[in-house]
């Protein structure tokens, strides 16, 4: 090992984590659960004190867990689904027909990603309440799970007032949900939990999953209910800072 720990930067500790893997002895770390000291390469770095030598991760570490906390050795799937990505999910049922209703029902139901992670809303706005009532009720009684249906006059006021109160992660406006993957999610998730990469905006099979977070930020810096503006403006800005992903 290289170097006692002497500086004051906020580092993610691994020596007491129920995930670090020791030698045989108990003293030397050797490895992680999650192989995060791979994973984390150069964000790694080695310490010691007078009773160990482990390593220390120059970024924060979801998966960090110690046993006053309760967890254990056993509890890597666990902490998996505590880690997990959030997600607000909303239907534009605007222009519904029976094609996009069963695509709707086939990602709910068959979704492969943890159910309480999700939370999912059909919407439609006022003026078309008529033509998509009858099918937007199919999707209700056909989908397994919560889904909060609501009518609006706008849109775009409907989703800058989810924005401000939401507490999940990300979220995405579905118009076609025909382009929804049952692992759609699960592939989210792993950019950020099991490959560590960081976004802001990550567009995946053409579908576009905001941060919520930064959303709000921009609205207390620059207020405005224009929803689609802000999200041009995070988009921009989220290519221009290399916090875009983009996947096929």
């Amino acid at each position: 090992m290289k170097s006692q720990q002497s500086d004051q930067k906020i580092r993610t500790n691994c020596k007491e984590c129920v995930f670090a893997i020791y030698d045989g002895a108990g003293i030397t770390q050797i490895s992680c659960a999650h192989n995060r000291i791979d994973k984390f390469a150069d964000d790694v770095v080695e310490a010691y004190d007078e009773e160990k030598q482990f390593y220390v991760i120059d970024r924060l570490c979801t998966y960090y867990r110690d046993r006053k906390w309760g967890y254990n050795e056993s509890d890597i799937e666990k902490v998996k689904k505590e880690s997990a990505l959030s997600f607000d999910i909303v239907f534009n049922a605007n222009d519904i027909n029976e094609e996009k209703a069963t695509s709707i029902i086939s990602f709910i139901n068959d979704n492969e990603y943890y159910r309480d992670k999700i939370s999912l809303f059909i919407i439609h706005e006022t003026y078309c309440y008529a033509n998509v009532k009858d099918t937007v009720k199919k999707i209700m009684q056909n989908s397994k799970g919560s889904i909060s249906v609501s009518v609006c006059a706008s849109i775009e006021e409907y989703m800058h007032k989810l924005l401000k109160k939401t507490k999940n992660a990300y979220h995405a406006i579905i118009d076609q949900p025909e382009k929804l993957s049952p692992n759609i999610l699960n592939r989210l998730n792993d950019h950020v939990n099991e490959n560590l990469n960081k976004f802001i905006v990550a567009e995946c099979d053409g579908i576009k999953f905001i941060g919520n977070f930064t959303y709000k930020s921009l609205n207390s810096f620059n207020p405005s209910i224009n929803y689609f503006k802000n999200i041009n403006e995070i988009v921009n800005n989220s290519i221009d800072s290399n916090f875009y992903i983009y996947e096929n």
